[in-house]
């Protein structure tokens, strides 16, 4: 029996025309996903490309779900506040309540981060 990993680009709705690539590569996360799914096949594990548009947070043109987890889930954004010495409200790692919190999201997507994070769903890595 194969495994399914579902990942998802979400385009928001009111970006029309942005087409998102990783920002290292320039490959689409499509390419990228067949890739993975050419890699992983021999493993018992089948990966389902789609795109849908869909309303998201306004800043975002797009978000990625493997199934049905944000990228920022299975492979966490650093904290700037632990990384880069600074905490600033600018980027909201203020310490709030006594915590430390970063609701950064990924605006561009290395190639290298969407394949770790679909490694990781699939328990391969």
């Amino acid at each position: 029996m194969m495994k399914q990993i579902d990942v998802v680009l979400l385009k928001n709705p009111s970006r029309k025309g942005y087409m998102p690539v990783c920002s290292d590569t320039l490959r689409s996360p499509r390419d990228v996903s067949y890739d993975m799914s050419s890699f992983l096949a021999g493993k018992g594990i089948e990966i389902n490309f789609s795109e849908k548009e869909e309303n998201i947070d306004g800043e975002r043109a797009f978000q990625i779900l493997i199934n049905e987890k944000t990228l920022e889930e299975l492979v966490p954004l650093p904290d700037p506040s632990k990384y880069c010495g600074m905490s600033c409200e600018s980027c909201g790692s203020a310490k709030k309540n006594f915590e430390s919190s970063c609701p950064r999201f990924y605006t561009e997507v290395p190639e290298s981060v969407l394949r770790l994070a679909i490694r990781k769903e699939s328990s391969f890595i």
